[in-house]
């Protein structure tokens, strides 16, 4: 059985991408997953458009405080080069890298 699709080429645009659905769309901790898996078959400069339903809000406390605290990508990442480790820092992590080549709404 197939584990997967391989793709010649990389998308100027990519398509809608959803958290994955129920229950992982809950949070947009959890959808920040699908933000990653799209980055991967988008060209860099290309659009990510994410479509969740993130039910119970932003996630946990620890990455609900990084959010508001770090209103772009691009601080997060310059803060992150000097601080400790954080409880769900990752994640936050995960989507500055991908912002740094495309754009996600």
């Amino acid at each position: 059985m197939p584990q997967g699709v391989v793709l010649g080429k990389r998308f100027r645009i990519g398509d809608i991408e959803t958290g994955a659905g129920y229950p992982l769309d809950l949070t947009f901790y959890q959808s920040i997953k699908g933000i990653k898996t799209a980055s991967q078959v988008v060209k860099p400069g290309g659009n990510i458009l994410l479509m969740a339903a993130c039910e119970e809000c932003s996630g946990g406390k620890e990455f609900s405080k990084l959010l508001s605290e770090h209103r772009s990508d691009r601080n997060f990442m310059e803060h992150i080069l000097h601080s400790s480790v954080v409880v769900d820092k990752w994640q936050q992590e995960k989507l500055g890298l991908v912002t740094r080549n495309t754009k996600a709404l």
